[in-house]
């Protein structure tokens, strides 16, 4: 069997672990001092008592001490003389064993002397490794991880300029003409690739000199940008994992590549993840590349497969792409998917009042609404939503009694926004309780209620006539779809006594969401302080019990 060999350059090779017990007893030897006590010395005895030093010493344990010490003496002599002929000589070509690991790290198996040594001098050298021993093949798996990771089969996504895979198409033939338009746009020197794949583009702008760091959620694909980058000697920051915690503490990039991650993200954890996704790119780069697909019948995250329920088609997504980001676009390139090129300042939503929309403009959000209930069909996400968040958030608790049900104690409630499957259905005991929103349900949504004694009027909360004041007003997750949420607001505090609500903030402003709800917004129409809770990036939550009495 051939083992594997490359060109690697000692940079990438790292044992810190075994430089930190060589050069102190490299300094000493420098300084003609006495090494039998020396770290290394020590760190062999106990080594070797346990079985795991060199053979030769090994032997000599088991002989008598006497013969150990001498071994020891020996090595040292030895280790004096490698120091001395690399240090005259430089590195000589020899052979340095090493194996990859299933996350594409580079590790030595021999050759721990000569590559500390050399480092200890400050040698930079391109050495000869190779990936195995004898019969045992330590290099990456790269063909095996390739099939792995990539959902098709024989193919990659980006191109993987390897011998080894010569044959495999490429997904994204663009992957070149992407290259160019970015290279032509690029600023500065720094560059974070989200979503890296295979690592084409953090490998081609690490040719050309970037520092570029590269992630993906994939721990295959981010291993295999590690080995690849490692075997054509590039420096590459990889990483496995989210790429929201490598800006989390004010990181700045120059040039943050997001191709085909904001979809993808929808796609398999929904748009409150993908929107708080884009307010992370604010003030993290001066120049953004979002990629998006040319549609307008996107299909996310636990939605029925026959509705489309997001569009990539449109002004008000690009709207919503800057209001996120905080971010202008600056210019966009046309081909297979298209490329934002993102830059400069935008406007960010911190203000103490709330977005000012027309009829027209909310109508088109509650048609998106209307579709996304997919005729009311399943509920259970929502209903799920309502045991495990907002009712204990909103205090609801305190009215439990049998399983999941809430005795009201002759309260009247009004509901704000309630939906098909308003809270109230799981009430009883209450003297009246009543819906209010505005979206177009099935007819038998209407009906439910009014077999469950609940008055239901469709009719948006800014504009609502009733009669009398109610006990409590619940508000939960309604206020990012109205029309105007301070005139929401203002209605609960006119028909309300107390209030509950409970709201997300901070979600950003996209199809069916026209508000990006900020907590000092929220605090001023209610005219109290609302408590927050920071359950993790892209959920914020604002919740509170007011009363008016």
């Amino acid at each position: 069997m051939s083992v594997a060999s490359y060109k690697v350059n000692i940079k990438h090779l790292s044992e810190p672990w075994f430089e930190k017990l060589l050069f102190l007893p490299l300094d000493m030897y420098l300084r003609g001092e006495d090494l039998t006590n020396c770290p290394m010395t020590q760190a062999g005895r106990e080594f070797a008592k346990a079985g795991q030093w060199h053979r030769d010493c090994n032997t000599a344990w088991r002989e008598n001490k006497q013969n150990f010490e001498e071994c020891f003496r020996d090595r040292e002599r030895i280790i004096g003389e490698l120091y001395h002929s690399i240090k005259d000589n430089g590195y000589d070509g020899s052979l340095i064993t090493v194996r990859f690991d299933e996350e594409g790290k580079i590790h030595l198996y021999d050759g721990y002397h000569r590559v500390s040594i050399m480092k200890y001098l400050g040698i930079n050298a391109d050495l000869n490794i190779q990936a195995g021993w004898g019969d045992n093949d330590w290099d990456f798996p790269l063909v095996k991880t390739l099939l792995k990771v990539d959902r098709k089969g024989k193919q990659t996504y980006q191109p993987v300029l390897d011998r080894r895979v010569a044959d495999f198409p490429v997904d994204r033939k663009d992957s070149y003409s992407r290259l160019d338009y970015i290279l032509t746009h690029l600023v500065g020197k720094t560059v974070l690739d989200v979503g890296c794949s295979e690592g084409y583009f953090s490998m081609e702008l690490a040719k050309r000199g970037y520092e570029v760091t590269a992630i993906d959620a994939d721990p295959g694909k981010a291993a295999i940008t590690r080995y690849l980058a490692t075997i054509n000697n590039l420096d590459i920051d990889c990483h496995y994992g989210d790429w929201e915690d490598l800006v989390k503490n004010g990181q700045h990039y120059d040039n943050i590549l997001y191709l085909s991650v904001f979809h993808n993200t929808l796609a398999t954890s929904g748009e409150e993840k993908a929107y708080s996704g884009l307010r992370k790119l604010a003030g993290r780069a001066s120049r953004v590349f979002f990629e998006y697909p040319r549609t307008n019948e996107y299909y996310w995250k636990d939605h029925h497969r026959d509705s489309p329920v997001y569009g990539f088609v449109g002004s008000e997504f690009k709207k919503g792409i800057e209001l996120n980001t905080a971010m202008k676009i600056e210019d966009e390139w046309s081909n297979y998917r298209p490329i934002l090129l993102l830059g400069g300042k935008g406007k960010v939503n911190t203000r103490r009042d709330f977005k000012d929309i027309s009829l027209e403009e909310w109508k088109e959000h509650s048609e998106w609404e209307r579709k996304w209930w997919y005729g009311c069909v399943n509920t259970f996400d929502e209903e799920l939503k309502q045991e495990n968040v907002y009712v204990p958030y909103m205090r609801l608790n305190q009215f439990a009694a049998h399983r999941k049900f809430f005795d009201l104690k002759g309260l009247s409630v009004l509901d704000i926004g309630g939906g098909p499957v308003s809270l109230l259905l799981r009430c009883f005991n209450f003297s009246r309780a009543v819906v209010v929103d505005p979206c177009d349900y099935p007819e038998w949504v209407a009906e439910r209620y009014k077999q469950a004694n609940i008055e239901y009027i469709k009719e948006r909360a800014e504009v609502v006539e009733l009669d009398g004041k109610f006990d409590e007003v619940w508000i939960y997750n309604v206020l990012q779809h109205v029309q105007d949420p301070g005139e929401v607001i203002k209605a609960a505090r006119k028909y309300g006594k107390k209030i509950r609500v409970f709201e997300c903030l901070e979600i950003g402003v996209h199809k069916g969401h026209p508000h990006n709800l900020m907590k000092e917004a929220l605090d001023v129409a209610f005219g109290k302080e609302g408590l927050v809770d920071n359950r993790s990036p892209g959920q914020i939550y604002y919740f509170g019990v007011f009363s008016y009495e």
